[in-house]
């Protein structure tokens, strides 16, 4: 038999990962919905019982209810990739296969409950979220699918009931009361009247969060307008065009946040976008939305000109990491620091050919195809998902706000970075930088960002922005604080989850200045919360929104 060929095994893998949650889901919801069913025909009464043997014999048949509700409540939990939603269903799903094995085996019964057993062990890995199922938010389409799933186990209830001795003269109330009569509707009202509770408060108890807005056409033109008014903006306000975010904007619309919101939390990334005299409205107008919406209000990769304005606002701030910075007045390649990346940068154009170009935006459709393999075979290499949130990702309409920096080995692409520049022209920074790993030459990504600064510089330019490192410069000082403290230890002792320092090694070849960058949220106790939702941002899947983007504005 032969193998399958690598393409074809990682194209399985991504589909696998892709659909697996969603169909798991499905196969939860039909077990429950069959629980369900399976509770409302419950074995032929056995005569006159005592009620402690009563009880004994219908608690199981409840529980089955029970858990078969709570399977249908899983089921959009593991829709949702989430890794408690899995556990319980784990724990339900073994709890109904021992209750109708000790209970009352029926084979077709614990076979479809062996069966969702084993695809939830198969597919552990794909629920990597961390959510609280209490903050998900039940569709009107899910609510009515379980309701539909209760009716029918109560007609299978009523057809049961009504082959039994004593149904022609029973009173409707028999159908509950009854000790015989009553075995059958008694695990449908069960359900419903949890459900109903569940539903009372979802209504009640539980605050209203409408859903955030897309971003459209006439928000990226804002957004570029506001961009070009701006006193300081920042590579981090680029990435409003992303699509991704929705867009908040202060009082008199003199600035704007682009934010996102996950479990409760609504972060905005980066300091608002517009004039520095319209920052401290802008946030409190974005705090006081949030907490009308019972959502806790954040500030993710904070810049320090901006610590002023949360303080004031009682919003706590904690260090998450560093920015490696240049100077690009003050960049060259000449001197003793430079010389590895001035011989790298040497070596690769001599010896392989090495050549390197930049696409301004709009970006034609032909440079995009044959850019977009290369980004295909890095993502399939790494995971195979784009990221969101605080990063960019190989979307034509956004890729349309951003320089490509192209490197051509051989007159074949090889590897490409993408910038977010400011209109001003005082920030540039790295995004994307990707290469196809199959065909992948030391150094190519060296002189791929070499080529970015020089240009970024060539191009008048004042900084350069290397990006994060993240929990880079948290001290463990006498004085340091607890979230501090933990914080360096990850940075030192976390290698095998995330290369913390190989990351800073790699930016401090470059000599940057390092600049603080912070988490902040109302409450000391709430960043470790919020620190969490931004990275489940960044590794969510992005939902683009439908408007077109306009076209880029200028880089000028």
């Amino acid at each position: 038999m032969t193998e399958a060929p690598p393409e074809t095994s990682k194209r399985l893998s991504a589909a696998l990962f892709d659909y697996a949650p969603r169909l798991l889901a499905f196969l939860t919801f039909v077990t429950g919905a069959l629980a369900l069913v399976s509770a409302a025909i419950p074995p032929e009464p056995s005569g006159e019982l005592k009620p402690l043997q009563r009880v004994f014999v219908e608690a199981p048949i409840l529980g089955l209810s029970l858990g078969g509700l709570l399977l249908m409540v899983l089921s959009l939990g593991l829709a949702r990739r989430i890794r408690l939603a899995w556990g319980l269903a784990l724990l339900a799903a073994v709890h109904g296969f021992l209750a109708t094995f000790l209970f009352r085996p029926r084979l077709s019964e614990m076979a479809m409950y062996v069966l969702l057993l084993a695809v939830l062990v198969l597919v552990r890995k794909n629920f990597y979220r961390r959510s609280s199922l209490f903050r998900i938010v039940y569709h009107r389409t899910w609510f009515l699918s379980v309701l539909l799933a209760v009716v029918v186990a109560g007609f299978f209830s009523l057809l049961w009931v009504s082959h039994q001795k004593g149904f022609v003269e029973a009173r409707f109330i028999d159908l509950l009361i009854d000790p015989d009569l009553g075995v059958a509707g008694r695990p449908i009202a069960f359900v419903l009247l949890v459900l109903g509770f569940g539903a009372f408060y979802l209504a009640v108890a539980s605050p209203q969060r409408p859903r955030p807005r897309p971003p459209e056409a006439a928000d990226f033109e804002r957004v570029a307008h506001l961009l070009a008014e701006a006193d300081q903006p920042r590579t981090d306000n680029v990435l409003a065009y992303a699509g991704d975010k929705s867009i908040f904007y202060g009082p008199d619309e003199t600035a704007a946040l682009a934010y996102a919101d996950m479990g409760g939390v609504r972060i905005a990334l980066g300091p608002p976008i517009g004039p520095k005299h319209s920052w401290k409205a802008t946030l409190a107008a974005f705090r006081k939305d949030a907490e009308e919406k019972a959502l806790r209000p954040a500030v993710y990769s904070a810049p320090p000109e901006l610590l002023p304005d949360l303080m004031d606002l009682s919003f706590t701030a904690e260090k998450i990491g560093e920015n490696a910075i240049l100077d690009l007045a003050d960049f060259t390649l000449s001197g003793r620091k430079r010389e590895v990346i001035r011989g790298s940068r040497r070596k690769l154009a001599e010896r392989v050919g090495a050549t390197f170009e930049v696409s301004d935006p709009p970006h034609s459709e032909a440079v995009l195809q044959r850019l977009r393999p290369i980004s295909d075979a890095w993502l399939n290499a790494n995971g195979g998902r784009e990221k969101s949130y605080s990063l960019g990702r190989f979307e034509p309409k956004f890729l349309n706000y951003c320089p490509i920096g192209i490197v051509k080995i051989e007159g074949k692409v090889a590897a490409f970075g993408t910038l977010l520049t400011t209109p001003d022209k005082s920030w540039a920074g790295i995004d994307l930088m990707r290469y196809d790993p199959a065909d992948a030459v030391t150094n190519t990504m060296d002189f791929l960002l070499v080529e970015l600064i020089l240009w970024a510089k060539a191009e008048g330019f004042a900084k350069f922005d290397l990006a994060m490192a993240p929990l880079s410069g948290l001290v463990q000082a006498e004085f340091a604080l607890l979230y501090a403290r933990i914080g360096h230890f990850v940075f030192e002792r976390g290698e095998r989850f995330y290369n913390f320092r190989g990351l800073r090694r790699f930016k401090q070849k470059f000599n940057p200045e390092w600049e603080p960058r912070y988490i902040a949220a109302p409450g000391y106790w709430s960043l470790p919360l919020v620190l969490t939702k931004a990275g489940l941002l960044t590794n969510a899947n992005a939902e683009t929104a439908e408007a077109p983007a306009p076209n880029a504005p200028p880089l000028a």
